[in-house]
């Protein structure tokens, strides 16, 4: 894990109230970095998917515990229009405000 990118658990006991995009996107790194083979952060700002070339299965895995940090369920049918992990972070913080 990064040692700047605080534990899941530091944003769940958070989850029960909006998140800001940029608590969201340290989340998704946090999964990445931990979840996933990656060797490197991936750019914010660039298709997160065919950059990283997660498989299906590290993609529904990132997903699953997404969800669990942040109490938003997203589909692979959500992800066409959430290309990046910023316009994703977005997505995610917005959904939790809205609760």
């Amino acid at each position: 894990m990064n040692a700047s990118t605080p534990p899941l658990q530091a944003f769940r006991a958070e989850s029960n109230g909006p998140l800001s995009a940029q608590q969201v996107l340290q989340i998704c790194h946090h999964i990445l970095d931990e979840h996933t083979q990656l060797a490197r952060r991936i750019d914010p700002d660039v298709d997160w998917i065919d950059e990283s070339r997660i498989d299906s299965l590290e993609l529904l895995d990132f997903l699953l515990i997404l969800e669990g940090a942040t109490g938003v369920c997203l589909t692979e049918a959500d992800l066409p229009s959430l290309r990046t992990l910023n316009e994703l972070s977005r997505h995610v913080a917005n959904r939790t405000a809205a609760r």
